[in-house]
């Protein structure tokens, strides 16, 4: 059986680049690619070209996972710190008045001063819950292609051994 011919026409930069949405682009393509033929009908070679472009894209979203981290945490430390001052100011603004303020308000001036960031942050961390999912969901794929390579080699090492002899039976 004729294997088709590999085009997954990838965008070497998209590896390069980082980015979520571009490297989901990509591995969709592989993925379309690889889905279009019976699995018998794909060569060696082919799965192998696409485990290795899987893994350069697993590698990237690795990558950008780690950086979209350190944004959260750095985020999440500077909105805490802004809350902390937002209160302080709160509680100071109103002794220096000589005016009582309760928790409540001062948390409440603090959480006002701070939700827009506390957004920003939810935002964050969706995408490097979509950055996490793909790099295992790329994970899941390139174990997939390694299990069918191994069909493939032991389909041809059954194929190179002798038939067994019938004769003198």
């Amino acid at each position: 059986m004729n294997s088709p011919k590999i085009s997954f026409n990838l965008e070497p930069s998209v590896v390069k680049s980082g980015e979520l949405e571009p490297v989901l682009e990509q591995v969709v393509k592989i993925v379309k690619y690889i889905s279009a033929y019976p699995v018998d009908s794909i060569s060696g070679d082919v799965l192998i070209d696409a485990a290795i472009h899987l893994a350069a894209f697993k590698a990237t979203i690795g990558q950008s996972f780690a950086e979209q981290q350190h944004a959260v945490n750095s985020a999440e430390a500077q909105v805490k710190h802004a809350w902390s001052v937002a209160y302080s100011d709160c509680k100071m603004d109103a002794k220096v008045k000589g005016e009582k303020t309760t928790e409540a308000e001062a948390k409440a001036v603090a959480d006002g001063f701070t939700y827009e960031a506390e957004l920003e942050i939810i935002s964050m961390k969706l995408s490097l819950d979509k950055a996490k999912n793909l790099r295992q969901d790329i994970g899941d794929m390139i174990t997939t292609l390694q299990s069918r390579l191994g069909q493939l080699k032991q389909e041809m090492r059954d194929m190179s051994l002798p038939m067994p002899s019938t004769n003198g039976r």
